[in-house]
């Protein structure tokens, strides 16, 4: 299970640390312990895919695992997301 810091979890969605705390606890969703140091708090690979979809937002990385067509449609599919908001009136 891949883990995230709070900076690195709220970077990858491209909000601010305290999005990411009010969107958690909106969530009912805790922190887990660091294996390496107890000290730090991290966020758990599935809880950000989780908050992502809530919020309509794309995590920004793109895992290295995957081929080049399926990071060419993650592209087309954050560009197309993108262009709708765009085109939304509010």
């Amino acid at each position: 299970m891949n883990t995230y810091s709070i900076q690195t979890a709220s970077a990858l969605l491209a909000i601010n640390i305290s999005t990411l705390h009010r969107w958690r606890h909106s969530a009912h969703m805790r922190l887990l312990r660091s294996p390496t140091d107890h000290r730090r708090h991290v966020i758990p690979g599935d809880q950000l895919v989780t908050l992502a979809k809530l919020h309509g937002r794309f995590i920004v990385e793109i895992p290295e695992t995957q081929t080049i067509e399926q990071r060419l449609a993650h592209l087309e599919q954050q560009v197309a997301f993108l262009q709708a908001r765009i085109e939304t009136p509010n």
